[in-house]
């Protein structure tokens, strides 16, 4: 009896135990692990931005390989979906991207069914290194319950998820070096055409933010909205195309302090924003056709030619205007970004 007593009294203490951990670990979760891939640029993409393509390289799929997966919506769109069943080590769910930053960033709702219903959000980003390769991060963030995290913390839920993170890199970066093979390198900018001219000079309504790099075409399209009605309402016409004047980028941090800018009548002035005037003075032009996301070919070509002219490539600012409306062009091939590159 006495056996059974102390027994029963160790029982209990690792119930509460448990139960402490349980305690202690619910709450909300945030998760990220990052991996430097290499290949092209639009093979690395496609692996996080299709969920068809995901599921290759998804390291919990290899836990089961008679597990059965469905596919609805347009590859690497909002709206998108990834439905799975397997067995009990990879239980069921769906994974639906709800936001699509093209060449940047793609946002999903994970849907967990079996063994628990729960849910989170996943986000795959992808920046550009110097060397050619793209950091790509993953980020799961979500929320533990009481009395689920009491299994999750048994478990080790935040090592075993990043472990996992790893393993998928890992994975990904084999597929994307074979599906690279059968892909043209992005060009080296030895065919870009660059001409000296001069900046007639011009006035923009602007708003200026130190930003991720990923988060670069979310600012464009919150601030041009909010700066049309500004105009709007103000009954003043913009005298061109909407612009990005960049005043620093850091490749290796992955941010940018910029500006979202809109050329406007000289002397205008409108509450809340900021004016700026870009005097006459001399650039180098450069006419870009392609993903916004994409130009790091183009500037490395403007770097080399300034290079040759005996100058240092730090250039004061960039001007980049946007020629096309992507909402009305969808192939982007097509946009064309005109480079204004004013060295100091």
């Amino acid at each position: 009896m006495r056996i059974l007593k102390i027994i029963g009294i160790v029982v209990l203490m690792l119930i509460a135990i448990a139960v402490v951990l349980g305690l202690v670990k619910a709450g909300p979760y945030s998760i990220t692990e990052t991996a430097d891939i290499k290949g092209n640029p639009d093979v690395i993409w496609k692996n996080i931005s299709d969920l068809n393509k995901f599921a290759k390289w998804n390291p919990w799929g290899k836990l089961d390989p008679n597990m059965k997966t469905t596919f609805t919506g347009e590859p690497g769109a909002v709206g998108s979906v990834y439905a799975w069943e397997g067995n009990k080590d990879v239980g069921s769910g769906s994974m639906t991207n709800t936001e699509v930053v093209a060449g940047q960033k793609v946002t999903s709702d994970l849907h967990f069914l079996t063994p628990m219903d729960a849910h989170c959000k996943t986000v795959f980003a992808m920046t550009p290194n110097a060397d050619g390769s793209q950091k790509v991060s993953w980020t799961m963030d979500g929320e533990n319950k009481f009395p689920g995290s009491i299994f999750t913390a048994l478990m080790g839920f935040e090592g075993m998820m990043r472990k996992s993170f790893q393993e998928g890199f890992g994975y990904m970066q084999t597929i994307v070096e074979e599906e690279s093979k059968n892909v043209p390198a992005p060009s080296s900018g030895a065919d870009y055409k660059i001409e000296e001219k001069q900046y007639a000079g011009n006035t923009f309504i602007t708003v200026r933010k130190t930003i991720n790099a990923s988060d670069i075409q979310s600012f464009f399209a919150d601030n041009y909205a909010k700066m049309g009605e500004a105009l709007g309402k103000n009954k003043i016409e913009p005298i061109g195309q909407p612009c990005g004047i960049y005043y620093m980028f850091d490749m290796e941090k992955g941010i940018t302090d910029m500006a979202a800018a809109m050329p406007v009548p000289a002397g205008t002035k409108i509450d809340g924003y900021t004016m700026v005037v870009i005097p006459p003075m001399p650039y180098y032009h450069l006419d870009y056709y392609g993903d916004y996301a994409k130009s790091y070919p183009a500037y490395e070509a403007l770097d080399k030619y300034v290079i040759a002219k005996g100058k240092e490539p730090k250039p004061e600012m960039v001007l980049e205007q946007y020629v096309n409306d992507p909402m009305v062009e969808k192939d982007t091939a097509k946009w064309l970004t005109a480079i204004h590159y004013f060295l100091k």
